[in-house]
């Protein structure tokens, strides 16, 4: 290095062509300079590598020896420098960089490296000079090393970014190229001024716009033999094209040619037509639209397949809201996900009530949380793919509903456990039915098992009292006399047990006659607060019953006598006993707690107390004979022989109790003049098997149809069943027999109720015609029931219209 000077004539040289060298020559040049002034072995310029912070790229070396590749830094002379912004040293390199593999090769005593930083201050990488022999002075070196490295950081910096520029090209044309989706660059002729009207600018985008740019995908989709026919295209040569995306053409200009989704008409009508999606994107300068760029995607394939999957969910979803049957489905959380209209009417709560929520916690009964809980996770496990089970659930009012379901586990298309769905009949209503039978099966078992006792029995009390009366009659006195009467004794209180044994049997002999049971009570009183004996308060609330019963006026004596008995035995601590008499109408729906009472008029009497109660076990024998609560004291005949009466007298009773909370007797008897109510609502049987007619039936509803139909054959009519106004009028056809009346819906899937009923009456002039609907416009002149009626108003209707002579 010694007599080293820019001012030298050969040294100003290499510099100036160092300075006018650029882009990678320039980095040739400098090490080779560099190499040749400062005398060094080796000089290399080394770019960071991009995304690798600990290696270095060789770019160029003004020796062989160190060949073009990437450097570990850790460890080495270049990672000094790049920490440090600068390093050099004297002597002894290798041994201060063991792990500095290129400076053991190249046999390196001393070292001179220069950061080189970008325009923002981050590293880019090092020039580095080399020496096989220690160096006394380091001074021009660094000076050298320090007046190249602007220079060079600024040639690296635009190398890096011609990299970055090359690279994005080449992915970017491949993503054109290798793009399935439609990709094209329209130019055009001149800038097209966007304050024009859409028209004119479409007119021009048409006229100058030209394809300067498309890839394959875009060829197959306008039918284009390749991507080169496309480029210099006018716009002008799809004309048809342009005339279909001129409303989409008119949203982009509306954007200010920002970046726009527009669905563009299909190509091609019917199932197969292609459904497309377009992106456009404009570049404006200077108030003009200068190229837009475009991607179209042919989405029929997928549209259809929603389509065919929005069709399916639809059917599904129609088919689980017209079934009665309740339908669920819960995530693998147990939330609701969904439920129908069915389940939400059985619970009596609203779709936001269950969707979202935790099934078990929201509706399962409390009792088999657990349970059913432990047989979800099972589900979501995939222990159990389907499982028949029952559940209580909890409705909005706090009634309790039994349902039966059959539940599946769903799966996705990998096989993985999604959650479980569920169909669930409601089985409340069966079940007590089911119980009410079983008991009443097992009642009237018991009773005639009862009555044949006291038949039995009563001809040996007939007996023995005979043979009792002969002895008694033998003996004035004396120890036999005294035995005879009390075997005649004993079998009176056996007629007794008999006479309760045929009442609860309901074989025993009644003479009933009209009463009020206010009057029964009144005339029971006195018997009555003798048994509550003070320490019971008696209460007497008669005023609301006029109607009169048919019922045996004694044995309404012991059915009042025996409930109170019953009542003060269950208050040993004093309490309050309620008499009630009052009438009652019960209606189509029947009495809520009072299950199996026809419609109709009845009087009921309640006796209520305050005492201990009754365990439901309890409930479940009550009236059955010899089942007593108090052994020694009684002989479980009281309440038995209660029901028989009852029964035999045609009404019903009914039980409310709680432990703790006191029990109240309900009695139902039909108002005298009703032999119990029937089927056609009060309507004497004769008079129901009496009426005939052939009626056709027109309801699309079949639920309704179905019911209609069952009312109208119970009292007589034949019955024709159509769906619809068509289906109706091909019976019609058929028959060769006349119809007497046409029952149909105004409003029907294919027809108004009246065109049908126009077109029929040209075949049966005699046709009678009444008409249903949900809507309040009543056909004037015509026959007519708005919905929702009753089965008892539809017999009286149809009736009245099919009356002889009517």
């Amino acid at each position: 290095m010694a007599g080293w000077s820019m001012a030298d004539p050969t040294v100003a040289g290499k510099a100036a062509e160092v300075w006018a060298a650029v882009g990678t020559s320039y980095f040739q040049v400098l090490t080779a300079h560099l190499s040749g002034v400062l005398g060094a072995d080796v000089v290399y310029v080394g770019e960071v590598a991009r995304g690798a912070s600990e290696r270095i790229n060789i770019l160029a070396a003004s020796n062989s020896s160190l060949a073009a590749g990437s450097l570990t830094l850790p460890g080495t002379a270049a990672a000094e420098v790049l920490s440090r912004g600068a390093f050099t040293c004297q002597s002894g390199a290798r041994q201060l960089f063991p792990l500095d593999s290129t400076l053991e090769k190249q046999g390196t005593e001393a070292y001179a490296g220069q950061a080189l930083f970008d325009s923002s201050g981050r590293s880019l990488g090092i020039v580095a000079a080399t020496w096989r022999h220690p160096l006394a002075d380091f001074a021009p070196a660094v000076a050298l090393l320090r007046a190249f490295a602007p220079r060079t950081a600024a040639e690296l910096e635009r190398k890096r970014a011609d990299d970055i520029l090359h690279e994005s090209e080449q992915r970017y044309r491949a993503f054109i190229a290798a793009n399935p989706e439609s990709m094209w660059r329209v130019e055009f002729d001149e800038p097209i001024p966007i304050d024009l009207s859409e028209d004119e600018q479409i007119e021009r985008m048409g006229r100058l716009g030209y394809i300067a740019e498309a890839n394959e995908a875009a060829a197959r989709m306008t039918g284009a033999p390749s991507a080169e026919d496309l480029i210099g295209k006018r716009l002008g040569e799809f004309a048809p094209l342009m005339h279909t995306e001129e409303e989409n053409l008119r949203k982009v200009i509306r954007s200010g040619y920002k970046a726009t989704i527009v669905n563009a008409t299909p190509l091609g009508n019917g199932p197969d037509g292609r459904y497309l999606i377009r992106d456009y994107l404009g570049v404006v300068e200077k108030g003009a639209l200068v190229r837009f760029w475009g991607i179209t995607r042919d989405t029929g394939d997928l549209r259809r397949a929603e389509l065919k999957a929005e069709a399916s969910e639809r059917r599904f979803q129609r088919i689980l809201e017209t079934i009665l049957l309740a339908a669920v489905t819960l995530d693998r959380e147990g939330r609701v996900t969904f439920c129908n209209e069915y389940l939400l009417r059985v619970l009596g709560r609203s779709r936001e009530d269950l969707i979202g929520k935790n099934w078990f916690e929201t509706v399962v009964f409390e009792e088999d949380r657990a349970r059913l809980k432990e047989e979800f996770a099972k589900s979501i496990a995939g222990v159990e793919d389907s499982q028949s089970l029952e559940t209580r659930l909890i409705g909005r009012d706090g009634a309790c509903r039994l349902l039966e379901w059959e539940r599946v586990t769903l799966r996705d298309a990998e096989g993985k456990v999604t959650g479980v769905a569920g169909l669930g009949r409601d089985i409340t209503d069966q079940k007590a039915l089911e119980a009410r039978l079983s008991r009443a099966q097992k009642l009237e078992s018991v009773g005639r098992l009862a009555g044949g006792i006291a038949h039995d029995f009563n001809n040996l009390l007939t007996v023995i009292r005979g043979y009792a009366g002969q002895l008694r009659e033998a003996h004035h006195s004396g120890p036999l006399r005294e035995a005879a009467d009390e075997v005649i004794r004993a079998a009176g209180q056996g007629e007794e047990l008999t006479k309760q044994l045929l009442a609860f049997s309901r074989n025993q002999p009644l003479a009933p006659r009209l009463l009020r049971l206010n009057d029964v009570v009144a005339e029971n009183e006195n018997i009555l607060r003798q048994l509550t004996a003070g320490r019971v308060e008696l209460v007497e609330n008669l005023e609301s019953s006029s109607r009169t019963v048919l019922a045996d006026p004694v044995q309404m004596h012991q059915v009042l006598v025996n409930l109170a008995l019953n009542a003060v035995d269950a208050m040993p601590d004093g309490g309050k006993l309620t008499i009630t008499a009052k009438d009652v109408d019960v209606g189509e729906t029947g009495a809520e707690g009072m299950p199996d009472v026809e419609p109709g008029r009845y009087v009921m009497l309640e006796v209520a107390d305050t005492g201990s109660g009754m365990a439901e076990e309890v409930k479940e024998h009550l009236f059955e004979p010899f089942y007593t609560t108090k052994p020694g004291r009684g002989t479980g005949l009281g309440l038995a022989s209660v029901y028989g009466i009852i029964s035999q007298s045609g009404g019903h009773i009914f039980v409310d109790t709680e432990r703790g909370k006191g029990t109240t007797f309900k009695i139902l008897l039909p108002e005298a003049g009703q032999s119990g109510p029937g089927p056609g609502a009060g309507e004497p049987a004769a008079a129901r098997r009496a009426a005939a007619g052939v009626i056709l039936l027109v309801e699309d509803q079949q639920a309704l149809r179905t019911l209609a139909a069952r009312t109208l054959r119970t009292l007589g009519y034949e019955v024709l069943e159509s769906a619809s106004g068509q289906e109706a009028l091909s019976i019609a056809e058929s028959r060769t027999d006349p119809i007497d009346l046409l029952l149909a819906d105004l409003t029907l899937p294919d027809m108004d109720g009246r065109q049908l009923a126009a077109r029929l009456k040209a075949r049966h002039p005699d046709l009678k015609i009444l008409y249903t609907s949900g809507y309040t416009e009543k056909p004037p002149g015509e026959a007519y029931l708005q919905k929702p009626f009753t089965m008892r108003a539809l017999g009286d209707k149809v009736g009245d219209l099919l009356r002889p002579g009517r």
